[in-house]
């Protein structure tokens, strides 16, 4: 029972943990935006209601075929792991495609959906464009993310999320305020900062994933 127990904490802890990094991720966005004024938290705001459509997708694609992860991986059959990745990855990746599209072609028209101003439209806009880039980016870390826990390497993407916290925490006020010859951008600034934490973290997946084939 006791192995069980600890068994379960050391897969159990991680994962809550990375949640809550990811939380704070989006907390820091928030509370540094947030300084520029109503117009762009609403604008972003309103751009990250959209992409976290695609989280849930993803989420639900993932959650489900972890569930055959999982029993593959209780069976060392490493073969079906990767199949069953391979597939949930071109569904992941089909539906970033459609949301890159919206986001980068489109964001005025997806914007207007939920408000007529036309200041927090054009804010948005232009938060929405380099954010379009990341969502191929978080597809793939995520899907990567829910392997690594399924086959109990769940402290991983904790360490990985915390690193893309502090860049994103770090760049996201060089970027938003401005720092020494680097100019404020203002909502633009907060845009790339989650673009290049993002990018930070797709990289670092990436690299496990090579690692383990080699």
């Amino acid at each position: 029972m006791k192995d069980f127990t600890k068994r379960m904490l050391s897969i159990a802890i991680p994962i809550t943990l990375q949640n809550l990094i990811s939380t704070g991720l989006n907390l820091v966005d928030n509370l540094m935006i947030g300084q520029l004024g109503t117009t762009a938290i609403a604008s972003v705001g309103l751009v990250n209601q959209v992409v976290f459509i695609l989280n849930i997708l993803t989420f639900g694609v993932s959650s489900g075929a972890g569930i055959f992860v999982s029993q593959y991986w209780g069976k060392r059959d490493e073969k079906n792991i990767e199949k069953t990745l391979g597939h949930i990855l071109y569904i992941t990746m089909g539906a970033a495609v459609v949301f890159f599209v919206l986001l980068f072609f489109l964001p005025e028209r997806i914007l207007m959906i939920f408000t007529t101003d036309t200041e927090v439209i054009r804010t948005g806009a232009t938060y929405a464009r380099p954010v379009a880039f990341s969502t191929f980016l978080t597809s793939f870390s995520f899907i990567i993310a829910m392997a690594l826990r399924t086959v109990e390497k769940a402290r991983i993407p904790m360490y990985v999320s915390l690193v893309a916290l502090s860049i994103n925490t770090v760049v996201n006020y060089m970027l938003i305020f401005g720092f020494g010859p680097i100019q404020p951008l203002g909502v633009f600034g907060a845009s790339l900062a989650t673009l290049l934490s993002r990018l930070v973290e797709f990289v670092i997946f990436v690299n496990i994933v090579l690692r383990r084939k080699t």
